[in-house]
């Protein structure tokens, strides 16, 4: 009330629910969706969210198709908008190292990584997977790790827990695993690109398969064994990973923070 602002912009759905419950506001409100649509709106959630949507302006989204994700209760402004991307220094190392960046957990699938790499793991004796994730679901880690053991992999896959060299731990990989079943805009996998690292990721998976140019910065795989093949091509042919990695770089320049800021500040003085 005594600040009269032009606008509000809420950081979540939660924050929105908590927000428009105390009053009425007079200027416009903004909610920014940092996920997959389809994870908040569940049909259990609705009817508190559906109170909620109609005291909202405007609703921003991570990717294009996450607009289709929104419920048609809501009848204001939809804008897709990402998470800036960051220029990071470019590989300099080749250590046949495959990576994968995530907490260790279910929806993260780190199981379906080493089914995967169990495939071809004789093919490619040099090369290794390494796991990095918070390692506090010890339920799934035993399960992770009874597959690393059953599957004779304890030199090849590594579970290697938290790391705050994030950077310099993608520069001295080759590829990045991405097995995931959902995301919303995920800046492990965008990290990786704009350090020159190709990334396989599931075509099912959101928010990774819009940010995967099939065959062109990456590949998008239909299955575990898939996933195996498309992992065994890029191993093998060094000059596709190079073409590739040239390729996963541009997401910098796509999602550019500049370029991100003055999305920000055109839908803003839109809905204002």
């Amino acid at each position: 009330d005594e600040v009269k602002p032009d606008v509000i912009i809420v950081c979540s759905i939660q924050e929105l629910v908590d927000f428009v419950a105390c009053a009425d506001y007079d200027c416009p409100i903004i909610m920014m969706l940092h996920g997959y649509p389809a994870y908040y709106f569940k049909k259990g959630r609705m009817k508190l969210y559906s109170k909620c949507l109609q005291k909202l302006d405007a609703i921003q989204v991570l990717l294009p198709s996450y607009i289709n994700a929104v419920p048609d209760i809501f009848r204001g402004k939809l804008k897709a908008i990402g998470n800036p991307v960051y220029k990071m220094e470019p590989k300099h190392e080749n250590n046949k190292i495959i990576v994968y960046m995530a907490r260790v957990i279910e929806v993260k699938q780190q199981h379906l990584l080493i089914e995967a790499f169990n495939k071809i793991a004789s093919k490619h004796p040099h090369w290794q997977v390494h796991m990095y994730g918070s390692l506090h679901d010890k339920k799934y880690v035993n399960l992770c790790k009874d597959l690393i053991t059953k599957y004779k992999l304890e030199k090849q896959v590594f579970l290697l827990g938290e790391t705050k060299d994030v950077a310099n731990v993608l520069r001295k990989c080759e590829i990045c695993a991405f097995v995931s079943s959902f995301e919303g805009f995920s800046l492990a996998q965008t990290e990786a690109m704009s350090v020159g690292l190709p990334v396989i990721g599931f075509d099912y998976c959101p928010g990774i398969n819009e940010l995967i140019k099939d065959g062109i910065n990456g590949y998008l795989a239909k299955d575990v064994d898939d996933f195996a093949e498309k992992l065994s091509l890029l191993i093998s042919d060094e000059q596709l990973r190079l073409s590739m990695s040239k390729e996963a770089q541009k997401i910098s320049d796509e999602y550019s923070p500049e370029g991100i800021m003055q999305q920000w500040e055109d839908f803003i003085k839109e809905v204002i």
